[in-house]
C-alpha cells in the first residue's frame, strides 16, 4: 500500500512540475493562428492569462490639483513571434480616434466573428533576440472583448495602424 501511495505521489509531482510558469500562474495555452494582414506570424508560444492593471493620473495648476487611480483585472492574449506585427495606414475614420491596432477574430469557416480596435495603451510589445534572431513579445488587453468569442475563434488578425 505504501508503495502504491509513493508511486502515486511521485507521478503527481512529475505532472505538476511539467507545467509551464504561465500555466502555474493561471494561464491557458491557446492555439490560435495569428496573422498580420496577409502574413502568418510564426509563433514560439501563446497564452491567455489574467493580469492586474492599474492606471493613475495626476494634474495640477496654480490653484488646483487632483489625482485619481483605478485598478482592474483583465484577460490578455500574449504571444511571442519571430516576426513583427505588420502595419497599414489609418483610414480617415480611424484617424479621428485614438486607435492604433485593428484586430479581427475569425472562425473556422473564415467568417469574421468580431472586428475591433485597441488603443496604444492596451497593447504592449517588447523586442528581444534568440540566437541573434529577433523575437517580438506582445500582450493584448482583451478587457472589452466578450470572451465567448474566443470559444469559436480559429485565427486572429492584428495590424498596427500608422
Amino acid at each position: 500500500m505504501k508503495t502504491i501511495l509513493s508511486l502515486f505521489l511521485f507521478l503527481n509531482a512529475l505532472t505538476l512540475s511539467a507545467q509551464s510558469l504561465s500555466e502555474q500562474m493561471g494561464g491557458v495555452n491557446s492555439t490560435f493562428e495569428l496573422y498580420s494582414g496577409d502574413v502568418t506570424l510564426e509563433l514560439y508560444s501563446q497564452v491567455l492569462i489574467q493580469r492586474a492593471i492599474s492606471k493613475q493620473q495626476v494634474r495640477q495648476d496654480e490653484n488646483h490639483s487632483y489625482g485619481l487611480g483605478l485598478g482592474y483585472v483583465s484577460w490578455h492574449l500574449e504571444f511571442v513571434s519571430k516576426t513583427k506585427v505588420g502595419s497599414r495606414p489609418r483610414s480617415k475614420e480611424e484617424r479621428s480616434k485614438y486607435y492604433r491596432y485593428a484586430i479581427e477574430f475569425i472562425n473556422r469557416t473564415g467568417d469574421t466573428l468580431l472586428s475591433t480596435y485597441l488603443t496604444v495603451d492596451r497593447v504592449r510589445m517588447w523586442e528581444g533576440a534568440v540566437t541573434n534572431e529577433p523575437i517580438y513579445t506582445y500582450s493584448l488587453d482583451l478587457i472589452t472583448l466578450p470572451l465567448l468569442i474566443l470559444d469559436n475563434t480559429k485565427s486572429v488578425n492584428i495590424v498596427y495602424l500608422d
